[in-house]
């Protein structure tokens, strides 16, 4: 019987060490409950001095995107233009002259043309006629559709 108790216990000091650095402790409890509560840890006076790194690469690779986004982007209010050049795709010319009527959507306007029709067109399909151009719009328009750039 004592070969037994001892056996015992040697075996119970020898997993002692593991058992203890396994267990939990109250404050690693509490950590873990209040991640799957809220998503989050327990915030601590180390954590508030210094803020987490991933807030400020993120931040850093938003503006990023914005900066690149915002160099090439264009505009699609049309609303107050009077000249544009809705795209046709009813007949061998590419564009026709025509007046914004309304935005119908975030994306796309109701154009009326020289002839009364009244298309809808999204604001890729639509190119701004700009005021301070030397050519008229109806040479704008023949040289588009002969290939040209004025």
């Amino acid at each position: 019987m004592e070969s037994s108790a001892s056996g015992h216990l040697e075996k119970t000091l020898k997993n002692f060490p593991v058992i203890y650095r396994s267990t939990l402790t109250p404050l690693q409890v509490l950590d873990c409950v209040s991640y799957f509560s809220t998503g989050r840890g327990v915030g601590r006076r180390f954590t508030l001095a210094k803020p987490s790194l991933a807030c400020r690469v993120l931040s850093d690779q938003q503006g990023k995107m914005k900066h690149h986004h915002d160099a090439h982007a264009k505009s699609r209010e049309m609303a107050g233009c009077n000249g544009v050049l809705p795209r046709d795709h009813q007949t061998s010319q590419k564009r026709q002259f025509g007046i914004v009527l309304e935005r119908t959507a975030p994306c796309s306007y109701r154009v009326q043309i020289d002839d009364g029709q009244v298309w809808r067109r999204h604001a890729d399909d639509v190119l701004m006629n700009s005021p301070n151009s030397n050519t008229t719009n109806q040479e704008a328009v023949q040289a588009e559709t002969e290939g040209t750039v004025t």
